[in-house]
């Protein structure tokens, strides 16, 4: 899985998203202490980009490989979203259900299929 630049790609294809919302339009660059290494990975799957300042991973994240019995969590308002990105994958005995519905912000409130 990758971002870049707010696009999500999944083993390099562009993923069609339906429910994530952007409201910042500044794109922050990708962080430049160790994309493309082996720390990288292994730095994610410990949650250690929570450390980190939000932007520095929001926009422009990976490529991680997302580990088997785990999930990449990523919020529908990407921009203020502390999820996967920076904590680390989430392990499937975490997950309790599926979403139902979107009510928040109230203008965006709709069931999800």
């Amino acid at each position: 899985v990758e971002i870049r630049n707010k696009k999500i790609y999944i083993n390099g294809k562009l993923l069609d998203e339906l429910h994530a919302y952007y409201n910042q339009e500044v794109v922050y660059p990708a962080p430049h202490f160790f994309p493309n290494s082996e720390n990288y990975q292994k730095s994610w799957e410990e949650g250690k980009f929570a450390q980190m300042i939000g932007g520095t991973v929001r926009d422009n994240f990976g490529p991680v490989k997302v580990p088997q019995g785990y999930y990449l969590v990523l919020g529908d308002n990407r921009d203020s979203s502390f999820d996967s990105r920076f904590w680390g994958p989430l392990a499937d005995k975490y997950l309790k259900g599926r979403a139902l519905f979107l009510y928040w912000p109230i203008k965006r409130i709709k069931i999800i299929k």
